[in-house]
């Protein structure tokens, strides 16, 4: 645009210089030449007055000095012809200098006019141009340039508020040197084949949070600089502080340092089953009932046991027998003792086994 109007005031200055330089000439070579007619023609006056003096002159000097009234009369004519001729010549060089007027004003009106087209036809021309102008028949300049084809291909420093109704970033890094960034959603969509979808990274002295998460101003969440975990807990002391209810499917460890766990509200039917079940009325039947070959079993295994027992035991007895009568009476007795105690002991579990399993 400033090359443009530079270049139409060039044009502009150049048809006035041009057309101030013909007027110029034309009005020298005006005045030239009216100098040069009022000069013939002041010569050629003072020639016809030369040339009437030297008539008067001659006609006096050949005049008789005795007529007086012939000399009268002949000055008398001669002084009206000398005043005709005068009238003469003044007439001629008024309408010549009234024709000159008349056509130094024609042309300096004809003049005037053409300057008068010539401008008029400059500012059109100028009108035109400047309405028809656009960006693209302007040059990109080195310090002020434009957006050529949606594209900027340099830093760009935007000293103000710069609003966009959508915008897209791309490259590797965006920088945000903020001390507060405000959004109305942030989403995060990314592939995160070469890092994490979203890094917080933090640094100086830890007494701000890592992350805090707020509703209507109340706080929610926080991430402290320990890496505690506060919910419903704006200063959290272990690695997870809950106020309120944790509903969740599982909790994975051994529970070794779990304390103060309120199970008041549960029963075994919220259980799962494993390789034990656990003890109710119903299930006494049940069990009676599937463990019959169990208890037939035990009960054989039980009477081998003893059997194996009363065996060892007379075996034992009879080799005492046969070492020392005394000492077998007195064994025999405490033999017979211990048996009956062992035969009691064991009937007596025998029988709480069986009454247990009949229960």
């Amino acid at each position: 645009m400033s090359n443009y109007v530079n270049t139409t005031s060039n044009e502009l200055a150049n048809t006035l210089q041009s057309t101030s330089n013909v007027i110029s000439t034309r009005i020298s070579d005006t005045d030239v030449a009216m100098s040069n007619y009022v000069n013939t023609t002041s010569n050629e006056l003072a020639n016809t007055l030369q040339s009437t003096s030297n008539v008067i002159s001659e006609r006096i000097t050949s005049l008789n000095a005795g007529t007086d009234a012939a000399m009268s009369n002949y000055v008398n004519t001669t002084s009206n012809e000398l005043a005709n001729t005068l009238q003469s010549t003044s007439n001629v060089i008024s309408t010549r200098i009234s024709d000159l007027d008349s056509g130094m004003s024609n042309y300096v009106n004809n003049t005037s006019n053409e300057l008068g087209n010539t401008l008029q036809s400059t500012s059109n021309t100028i009108s035109e141009r400047i309405t028809a102008l656009n960006a693209d028949m302007i040059a990109d300049g080195t310090s002020h340039r434009f957006i050529i084809n949606d594209a900027y291909d340099t830093d760009l420093f935007v000293h103000g508020t710069l609003s966009a109704s959508n915008l897209h970033i791309m490259g590797d890094t965006t920088t945000i040197t903020t001390s507060v960034y405000n959004t109305e959603n942030l989403q995060i969509v990314s592939d995160a084949i070469d890092g994490p979808a979203l890094l917080i990274s933090q640094s100086g002295d830890g007494i701000n949070n890592l992350f805090t998460a707020e509703y209507n101003n109340n706080e929610l969440m926080v991430i402290k600089s320990s890496g505690n975990v506060g919910i419903g807990v704006s200063d959290p002391s272990t690695k997870l502080q809950v106020d309120g209810t944790v509903t969740a499917t599982m909790f994975n460890g051994e529970g070794a340092q779990l304390f103060n766990v309120n199970l008041g509200d549960r029963n075994t039917s919220m259980l799962v089953e494993g390789s034990n079940l656990y003890y109710t009325a119903q299930r006494v039947g049940v069990i009676v009932s599937s463990s019959n070959v169990e208890t037939s079993n035990y009960i054989n295994n039980t009477s081998n046991e003893l059997a194996n027992t009363l065996q060892s035991t007379s075996n034992v007895i009879s080799t005492r027998i046969s070492d020392t009568d005394v000492a077998m009476s007195n064994y025999i007795n405490n033999t017979s003792n211990e048996l009956a105690n062992t035969l009691q002991s064991t009937s007596n579990v025998i029988s709480t086994r069986i009454s247990d399993t009949d229960v």
